[in-house]
């Protein structure tokens, strides 16, 4: 009898107490610690707003693990079949038109394609909870906002980020999969309660371990290796300043202003045919800030305008565009010998700033 009493007791309990909801923070932790951990086939689509223009995108995505993947772009028109892969964390790159293929023998991964296309919440939790605020939105809040509680047949919890500084960077909106944590969505605004600016979610998403990873190019193909130690085409990630300066053996430029809330990702050091480039990256926890130069006169241009065809040099400015990111240039140097180029998650007189603060000297090229 007490026996009965007591299961009963348990039964009420269990039915008069709320499941507790999940926390912000218990949701990012799921996530990061299910990140490679699905393998899946999926189609990504985007819609990117630049002031009256609309920018439309789908990539068909094979994911194995954050080290093995393949997008391959089917929309727009210009890109379509243009293929990036990641090879044991190499990256190809792939441009069936012009019969070119970039290969690379470094571990750099595709920091900017998982940050764009693929979703990512953070890199840096400690410093995603020192500058944004984080809620789970709730079924009530979901249905007077009009939002979809579902996104590719899949139950998602959705993640509210809001900038505690004020917009001078995006918020975002994530919807993650109950059941195996993926980012199935992503909305980014640059206010709250006006339509984003930016969407990106998987209108097909199938779990499997059939995957077609593998890219095959024809055998006269163009290719650019980039070896690491080459003087004459390499790509390689360091994680500091001081890294890439002991590797290269000189100094590197770096901005003076950089927004006080980001801090240093990494540094990618490039050459193609001797012309040396450099690539800073820097993050909040969320939105991402980078800061690359080169000689202006640059004989990699002067190639993706000749013996790649000009088209190249287009798909590269469509990338651009389709990318959830603002963009401001400007020329430096005593001659103005150097081209600067900042963009990312920042309104474009933030850009300016930045890529004003640029000291670069002919020494340093």
């Amino acid at each position: 009898m007490a026996r009965t009493v007591l299961k009963a007791v348990a039964i009420w309990l269990a039915l008069a107490i709320p499941a507790m909801a999940i926390t912000p923070y218990d949701l990012v932790t799921n996530v990061r610690q299910n990140q490679g951990k699905v393998s899946f086939q999926g189609l990504r689509t985007q819609k990117l707003t630049r002031q009256a223009d609309s920018y439309h995108a789908a990539m068909r995505v094979h994911y194995r693990d954050a080290k093995n993947l393949r997008v391959i772009i089917e929309d727009p028109g210009k890109l379509t079949n243009v293929n990036l892969w990641l090879k044991e964390n190499r990256a190809s790159v792939y441009f069936p038109d012009e019969n070119l293929l970039f290969r690379n023998d470094n571990p750099s991964g595709a920091n900017e394609v998982t940050a764009t296309i693929l979703g990512e919440i953070t890199t840096n939790p400690d410093l995603l909870y020192r500058n944004y605020m984080l809620t789970v939105m709730t079924p009530e809040a979901l249905q007077k906002e009009s939002l979809p509680s579902a996104i590719a047949g899949r139950d998602c919890h959705v993640l509210d980020i809001i900038p505690k500084g004020g917009f001078y960077v995006p918020g975002h909106r994530y919807w993650i999969a109950k059941d195996n944590h993926q980012i199935m969505r992503e909305d980014r605004t640059w206010a709250i309660g006006i339509e984003p600016y930016f969407q990106s979610q998987y209108t097909e998403f199938t779990p499997t371990g059939t995957l077609d990873l593998e890219q095959r190019v024809p055998r006269d193909i163009n290719q650019i290796e980039l070896k690491t130690g080459s003087r004459e085409n390499a790509f390689v990630f360091y994680k500091t300043i001081a890294e890439a300066e002991k590797a290269i053996g000189g100094k590197l430029a770096t901005p003076g202003n950089v927004p006080p809330a980001f801090v240093l990702h990494g540094v990618e050091v490039s050459t193609f045919y001797a012309t040396q480039m450099v690539l800073i990256s820097y993050t909040d926890g969320l939105n991402w800030l980078y800061v690359r130069y080169r000689p202006a006169d640059n004989l990699w241009v002067t190639l993706l305008a000749g013996a790649f065809a000009a088209k190249l040099a287009d798909k590269f400015m469509e990338l651009a565009i389709q990318s959830p990111y603002n963009y401001y240039g400007v020329a430096k140097g005593e001659k103005k010998e150097f081209a600067v180029f900042t963009y990312g998650d920042l309104y474009p007189e933030q850009l300016q700033k930045v890529g004003d603060s640029m000291q670069l000297q002919t020494a340093s090229r």
